[in-house]
């Protein structure tokens, strides 16, 4: 819990800043111009059919290209350590979509995401793997500070579909997820 509470003061600092910085949309998100993210979030797995549930940290870049106005495509990836009964490693890749409302200093902005996902763990026995997809839908607020910086704030919502090997076949697992996203971004180029 001191993790969350420090990631929740975090977030809070961070629209604090975006609140007080200086407010240039000029070029935030303007057609013709990208986008590019580091964010790190925590994700909670609500309970499974299983009734387990965890508690992850995860890195995610993304880049985004602005074909119109407010309207970003492009690309995330996920690398996730995850350490519970068993020690994970996981990754996901994908195609992303973002629309921002470029009129408020505080850059509200809504999301759709769909990735591949691929997650590794060391058993006792060796290592499994399980695969699948994973659809995701978030809102946010990405405060510009200076002339290209921002300081996204995301919260998610992250549906999966994942299949491991068994000796008698495969096992399907379906997880939702909720998580808190806080990264540094910037938008690059002039714009059309």
């Amino acid at each position: 819990m001191i993790l969350s509470s420090r990631i929740v003061v975090l977030a809070l600092a961070v629209l604090a800043t975006g609140a007080a910085g200086a407010w240039d949309a000029g070029h935030a998100a303007a057609r013709g111009t990208w986008y590019a993210a580091g964010m790190a979030s925590t994700r909670y797995q609500l309970p499974s059919e299983e009734g387990e549930d965890l508690f992850v940290l995860n890195l995610a870049p993304r880049v985004l290209f602005f074909p119109l106005d407010g309207f970003g495509l492009g690309a995330g990836a996920g690398f996730a350590f995850i350490s519970h009964y068993t020690t994970e490693r996981e990754i996901d890749v994908g195609p992303r979509a973002a629309y921002y409302l470029r009129r408020s200093p505080w850059m509200p902005y809504a999301g759709l995401s769909f990735e591949y996902v691929h997650n590794s763990m060391a058993q006792v026995s060796g290592i499994d793997a399980e695969t699948g997809w994973q659809l995701g839908a978030a809102i946010g607020v990405s405060p510009v500070v200076g002339s290209h910086g921002t300081l996204p704030v995301e919260l998610s919502y992250t549906f999966r579909s994942l299949t491991r090997p068994t000796p008698e076949g495969s096992e399907n697992a379906r997880v939702s997820t909720l998580g808190l996203e806080v990264g540094l971004g910037f938008f690059l180029g002039r714009g059309k």
